[in-house]
């Protein structure tokens, strides 16, 4: 993962750090503070951390991966760069998500 400062277009204004991955599909975006953990099939971690406002983080393409996050109203998912359906209301606890391109786009990746 490489963490690159975002700019506002238009601004030299600085945003909070842009987790980029090259050939990702799934992008997580926080629209306001949200934790989120991704695990992978045998549970172990691969990324946890604390997103602000503005933060976002391309997951791997990897196949199994799963998120957990204590605000999933807080997030934007977005697949090949379009918006998929919510994975939960502000405030709400998810875990178990399953980051799988096809399961998101149909709204179906919640347990």
């Amino acid at each position: 993962l490489l963490e690159e400062p975002g700019k506002n277009e238009g601004t030299s204004e600085s945003l909070n750090p842009v987790r980029v991955r090259a050939g990702s599909r799934i992008l997580i975006r926080a629209n306001i503070e949200s934790w989120i953990q991704v695990q992978d099939r045998s549970d172990k971690v691969i990324f946890t951390d604390l997103l602000k406002a503005g933060d976002e983080y391309a997951v791997p393409d990897t196949v199994g991966l799963r998120l957990e996050t204590g605000n999933a109203g807080a997030l934007e998912i977005l697949v090949d760069g379009k918006t998929v359906p919510s994975i939960g209301d502000d405030g709400q606890v998810r875990r178990g998500v399953r980051l799988d391109a096809a399961l998101l786009k149909l709204g179906k990746a919640v347990n």
